[in-house]
């Protein structure tokens, strides 16, 4: 099994996967961390040897995206990214042990304020993707380093900002979500 994560593991890990009594261990290798989506041209390279990709979407506004991460036109270039890693390995299959051998599970942080764009993502997600697409919407935002200096960001999400991140999931027809239901 090869695990593209983006925003995952640190730079070129391996790590062995136990033996599950198959007499064989699994090299599990991933992708370097990265603050910023991968380029298509980088995606290209590494058909075939990629089986699972974890990508980040973040921001739905490129305004957003370069405010708080300093990288321009952040939608554009993370849309065409997961577009492209789900070209190549499709959605997600789990196995009968319940283990993912290949596709694409994307995370996605709901911030506070809506500065995410959570509706927007996976509106996206569900109509330009799959429908079919394992989410991993996640509620653990909390504000660290130079989030502190932005009053917006400054605070953990609410119950409700989560909740109305899980109604547009359910109400775009999202039904792979890896989600907290409080």
């Amino acid at each position: 099994m090869r695990l593209g994560v983006q925003g995952g593991p640190a730079r070129g890990q391996t790590r062995s996967l136990p033996d599950r009594g198959k007499g064989q261990v699994e090299q599990l290798r991933a992708a370097p961390r990265r603050r910023e989506p991968i380029s298509l041209t980088a995606l290209h390279l590494l058909e075939n040897v990629i089986d699972i990709y974890m990508p980040d979407m973040k921001y739905a506004s490129a305004q957003v995206g370069l405010q708080y991460s300093k990288i321009r036109d952040y939608p554009q270039i993370n849309q065409a990214a997961v577009k492209e890693m789900h070209r190549q390995v499709g959605d997600l299959q789990i196995n009968e042990e319940g283990l993912a051998e290949r596709g694409l599970l994307v995370r996605h942080l709901v911030l506070p304020n809506g500065l995410a764009g959570s509706e927007e993502i996976l509106r996206f997600i569900a109509e330009e993707i799959s429908k079919n697409t394992y989410v991993n919407l996640m509620n653990q935002y909390r504000p660290a380093h130079h989030a502190l200096q932005f009053p917006e960001l400054n605070r953990p999400i609410t119950s409700s900002e989560y909740q109305a991140a899980l109604q547009v999931a359910q109400t775009v027809g999202l039904n792979r979500l890896n989600a907290l239901f409080p």
